[in-house]
Protein backbone atom coordinates (compact mmCIF):
# COMPACT_ATOMS: atom_id res chain seq x y z
CA UNK A 1 0.00 0.00 0.00
CA UNK A 2 2.84 2.60 1.06
CA UNK A 3 4.86 1.63 -2.39
CA UNK A 4 1.41 2.52 -4.23
CA UNK A 5 1.07 5.64 -2.71
CA UNK A 6 4.39 6.78 -3.22
CA UNK A 7 4.18 6.12 -6.91
CA UNK A 8 1.19 7.79 -7.20
CA UNK A 9 2.93 11.20 -5.52
CA UNK A 10 5.45 10.68 -7.80
CA UNK A 11 3.44 10.55 -11.17
CA UNK A 12 1.05 13.19 -10.06
CA UNK A 13 4.20 15.54 -8.99
CA UNK A 14 5.77 14.89 -12.79
CA UNK A 15 2.45 15.88 -14.60
CA UNK A 16 2.38 18.68 -12.54
CA UNK A 17 5.70 19.89 -13.48
CA UNK A 18 5.53 19.03 -17.53
CA UNK A 19 2.34 20.73 -17.18
CA UNK A 20 3.86 24.22 -15.53
CA UNK A 21 6.81 24.40 -18.18
CA UNK A 22 6.08 26.43 -20.66
CA UNK A 23 6.75 25.50 -24.76
CA UNK A 24 9.01 27.07 -27.53
CA UNK A 25 7.78 28.43 -30.25
CA UNK A 26 8.95 27.99 -33.90
CA UNK A 27 9.70 31.86 -33.57
CA UNK A 28 12.01 31.90 -30.69
CA UNK A 29 13.86 28.58 -32.43
CA UNK A 30 14.26 30.36 -35.71
CA UNK A 31 15.40 33.50 -33.34
CA UNK A 32 17.76 31.36 -31.83
CA UNK A 33 19.23 29.73 -34.50
CA UNK A 34 19.46 33.16 -36.83
CA UNK A 35 22.06 34.11 -33.71
CA UNK A 36 23.96 31.05 -33.76
CA UNK A 37 24.10 31.43 -37.31
CA UNK A 38 25.42 35.44 -37.47
CA UNK A 39 28.12 34.60 -34.30
CA UNK A 40 29.18 31.37 -36.34
CA UNK A 41 30.07 33.71 -39.59
CA UNK A 42 31.65 36.43 -37.54
CA UNK A 43 33.62 33.85 -35.80
CA UNK A 44 34.70 32.23 -39.12
CA UNK A 45 36.01 35.51 -40.17
CA UNK A 46 37.96 36.45 -37.39
CA UNK A 47 39.74 33.33 -37.33
CA UNK A 48 40.27 33.29 -40.80
CA UNK A 49 42.09 37.04 -40.32
CA UNK A 50 43.85 35.29 -37.65
CA UNK A 51 45.09 32.29 -39.76
CA UNK A 52 46.02 34.10 -42.57
CA UNK A 53 48.23 36.39 -40.12
CA UNK A 54 50.10 33.41 -38.61
CA UNK A 55 50.68 32.23 -42.59
CA UNK A 56 52.08 35.73 -43.16
CA UNK A 57 54.02 35.86 -40.54
CA UNK A 58 55.64 32.01 -40.60
CA UNK A 59 56.05 32.41 -44.57
CA UNK A 60 58.40 35.95 -44.06
CA UNK A 61 60.19 33.87 -40.81
CA UNK A 62 60.83 30.55 -43.25
CA UNK A 63 62.39 33.12 -46.23
CA UNK A 64 64.71 34.96 -43.51
CA UNK A 65 66.00 31.61 -41.91
CA UNK A 66 66.49 29.93 -45.41
CA UNK A 67 68.50 32.79 -46.81
CA UNK A 68 70.60 32.67 -43.71
CA UNK A 69 70.91 28.96 -44.73
CA UNK A 70 72.38 29.97 -48.07
CA UNK A 71 74.83 32.01 -46.82
CA UNK A 72 75.91 29.24 -44.59
CA UNK A 73 75.91 26.57 -47.88
CA UNK A 74 78.01 28.86 -49.59
CA UNK A 75 80.64 29.03 -46.47
CA UNK A 76 80.32 24.94 -46.08
CA UNK A 77 80.08 24.23 -49.95
CA UNK A 78 82.84 26.90 -50.62
CA UNK A 79 80.70 28.21 -53.63
CA UNK A 80 78.49 30.55 -54.55
CA UNK A 81 74.63 30.33 -53.88
CA UNK A 82 72.26 32.15 -55.71
CA UNK A 83 68.16 32.46 -54.12
CA UNK A 84 66.15 33.43 -56.72
CA UNK A 85 62.24 34.52 -56.04
CA UNK A 86 59.21 33.76 -58.47
CA UNK A 87 56.20 36.36 -57.83
CA UNK A 88 54.59 35.04 -60.86
CA UNK A 89 54.58 31.48 -59.72
CA UNK A 90 54.76 32.24 -55.79
CA UNK A 91 57.62 30.49 -55.31
CA UNK A 92 61.40 30.30 -54.66
CA UNK A 93 64.10 28.33 -55.24
CA UNK A 94 68.25 28.04 -54.86
CA UNK A 95 71.46 26.78 -56.77
CA UNK A 96 74.92 26.06 -56.35
CA UNK A 97 75.54 28.99 -58.84
CA UNK A 98 79.31 28.19 -60.54
CA UNK A 99 79.68 31.37 -62.58
CA UNK A 100 78.49 33.95 -59.93
CA UNK A 101 76.27 35.26 -62.52
CA UNK A 102 73.25 34.96 -60.11
CA UNK A 103 71.42 33.29 -62.64
CA UNK A 104 69.71 29.45 -61.38
CA UNK A 105 69.00 28.44 -64.66
CA UNK A 106 71.94 28.73 -66.95
CA UNK A 107 73.51 26.27 -69.22
CA UNK A 108 76.68 25.95 -66.27
CA UNK A 109 74.23 25.05 -63.62
CA UNK A 110 71.92 22.37 -65.88
CA UNK A 111 74.12 20.94 -68.12
CA UNK A 112 75.36 17.28 -67.60
CA UNK A 113 78.44 18.62 -66.36
CA UNK A 114 76.28 20.08 -63.42
CA UNK A 115 72.99 17.95 -63.32
CA UNK A 116 71.76 18.87 -60.13
CA UNK A 117 73.11 21.92 -59.05
CA UNK A 118 69.77 23.05 -57.16
CA UNK A 119 70.12 22.82 -53.75
CA UNK A 120 67.32 22.55 -51.16
CA UNK A 121 67.79 25.23 -47.71
CA UNK A 122 66.40 22.97 -45.69
CA UNK A 123 68.53 19.96 -46.23
CA UNK A 124 71.25 20.69 -47.88
CA UNK A 125 71.23 18.53 -50.52
CA UNK A 126 71.60 18.84 -54.03
CA UNK A 127 68.98 17.60 -56.46
CA UNK A 128 66.42 18.79 -58.91
CA UNK A 129 65.11 22.17 -59.01
CA UNK A 130 61.27 20.79 -57.70
CA UNK A 131 63.54 19.09 -54.99
CA UNK A 132 64.92 22.64 -54.38
CA UNK A 133 61.51 25.04 -54.46
CA UNK A 134 59.14 26.51 -52.19
CA UNK A 135 56.16 27.35 -52.34
CA UNK A 136 54.52 29.69 -50.52
CA UNK A 137 50.86 28.77 -49.12
CA UNK A 138 47.60 30.26 -51.57
CA UNK A 139 47.06 32.49 -49.40
CA UNK A 140 50.57 34.55 -49.40
CA UNK A 141 51.71 36.24 -52.51
CA UNK A 142 55.46 37.65 -52.99
CA UNK A 143 54.63 41.17 -54.40
CA UNK A 144 57.85 42.13 -55.12
CA UNK A 145 61.17 40.94 -54.91
CA UNK A 146 64.01 43.32 -55.96
CA UNK A 147 68.19 43.54 -55.72
CA UNK A 148 69.68 46.25 -57.14
CA UNK A 149 68.35 49.53 -59.01
CA UNK A 150 70.59 49.85 -61.81
CA UNK A 151 69.27 46.59 -62.80
CA UNK A 152 67.13 45.38 -60.89
CA UNK A 153 66.91 41.23 -60.39
CA UNK A 154 65.47 39.09 -58.46
CA UNK A 155 68.14 36.92 -57.12
CA UNK A 156 70.45 37.44 -54.34
CA UNK A 157 73.48 35.51 -54.61
CA UNK A 158 75.99 34.88 -51.50
CA UNK A 159 79.58 34.17 -52.38
CA UNK A 160 82.69 32.38 -50.14
CA UNK A 161 84.59 32.74 -48.23
CA UNK A 162 82.71 34.57 -45.87
CA UNK A 163 78.87 34.17 -47.34
CA UNK A 164 78.49 37.71 -47.92
CA UNK A 165 76.26 38.92 -50.75
CA UNK A 166 77.42 39.84 -54.39
CA UNK A 167 77.61 43.25 -54.46
CA UNK A 168 74.03 44.86 -54.63
CA UNK A 169 74.52 48.26 -56.54
CA UNK A 170 72.50 51.06 -57.16
CA UNK A 171 75.44 53.03 -60.03
CA UNK A 172 78.15 53.44 -57.26
CA UNK A 173 76.38 53.20 -53.70
CA UNK A 174 75.83 49.77 -52.40
CA UNK A 175 71.91 49.00 -51.52
CA UNK A 176 69.98 46.36 -49.76
CA UNK A 177 67.82 43.78 -51.24
CA UNK A 178 64.18 43.55 -50.82
CA UNK A 179 61.60 40.64 -50.73
CA UNK A 180 58.06 41.47 -49.78
CA UNK A 181 55.34 39.38 -49.31
CA UNK A 182 51.30 40.32 -49.20
CA UNK A 183 48.47 38.64 -47.23
CA UNK A 184 45.21 37.96 -48.78
CA UNK A 185 42.87 40.63 -47.64
CA UNK A 186 39.92 38.97 -46.92
CA UNK A 187 36.47 40.73 -47.32
CA UNK A 188 35.58 43.82 -48.78
CA UNK A 189 34.79 45.32 -45.66
CA UNK A 190 38.35 45.03 -44.14
CA UNK A 191 40.66 48.56 -44.48
CA UNK A 192 44.25 48.62 -44.86
CA UNK A 193 44.16 50.43 -41.82
CA UNK A 194 43.07 47.97 -39.60
CA UNK A 195 44.96 45.16 -40.59
CA UNK A 196 49.08 44.02 -40.99
CA UNK A 197 48.88 42.48 -44.36
CA UNK A 198 52.56 42.61 -45.58
CA UNK A 199 55.96 41.47 -44.35
CA UNK A 200 59.31 42.89 -45.98
CA UNK A 201 62.68 40.78 -45.46
CA UNK A 202 65.73 42.95 -46.18
CA UNK A 203 69.21 41.85 -47.31
CA UNK A 204 72.00 44.08 -46.15
CA UNK A 205 73.86 44.53 -49.23
CA UNK A 206 77.61 44.93 -47.62
CA UNK A 207 77.14 42.99 -44.39
CA UNK A 208 74.71 40.26 -45.55
CA UNK A 209 72.19 40.83 -42.61
CA UNK A 210 68.53 39.79 -42.85
CA UNK A 211 66.02 41.70 -41.56
CA UNK A 212 61.98 41.41 -40.88
CA UNK A 213 60.06 44.45 -41.30
CA UNK A 214 56.04 44.31 -40.77
CA UNK A 215 53.90 47.47 -42.34
CA UNK A 216 53.39 50.28 -39.97
CA UNK A 217 49.04 50.50 -39.62
CA UNK A 218 47.17 53.14 -40.93
CA UNK A 219 48.60 52.76 -45.06
CA UNK A 220 46.12 53.48 -47.39
CA UNK A 221 47.89 51.71 -50.29
CA UNK A 222 50.20 48.83 -51.22
CA UNK A 223 53.27 49.72 -49.05
CA UNK A 224 56.77 50.46 -51.09
CA UNK A 225 59.32 47.90 -51.53
CA UNK A 226 62.24 49.29 -53.11
CA UNK A 227 65.60 48.21 -52.55
CA UNK A 228 66.36 51.92 -52.37
CA UNK A 229 64.81 52.60 -49.38
CA UNK A 230 66.84 53.65 -46.88
CA UNK A 231 66.83 51.73 -43.13
CA UNK A 232 67.00 54.39 -41.45
CA UNK A 233 63.34 56.39 -42.48
CA UNK A 234 61.69 53.48 -44.28
CA UNK A 235 59.23 55.89 -45.56
CA UNK A 236 56.96 56.01 -42.56
CA UNK A 237 56.06 52.57 -43.94
CA UNK A 238 57.68 49.97 -42.44
CA UNK A 239 58.73 48.88 -38.25
CA UNK A 240 61.48 46.24 -37.94
CA UNK A 241 60.34 43.10 -36.39
CA UNK A 242 63.71 41.62 -35.57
Amino acid sequence: MRRAWYDDCKNRSVEKTAQGQAGITLIELLVVLAIIGILAVVGVNMMGGVVSKQRLGTAAEDIKSRLRAAQLLAVVKNRPVSVAFDKANGEYYACLDSDYDGDCTDESVISPTYPNNYVNLDSGRTGSKASATVELNSFVTIYNAVFGTSAPTNVVTFKPPGGLPKPIMDGTSYVDGAVCLQVEVGSSSDDYADRYNFRRITVDAILGRMKLWRNKQGITALPQCDSQLAEADPSAIWNAVY
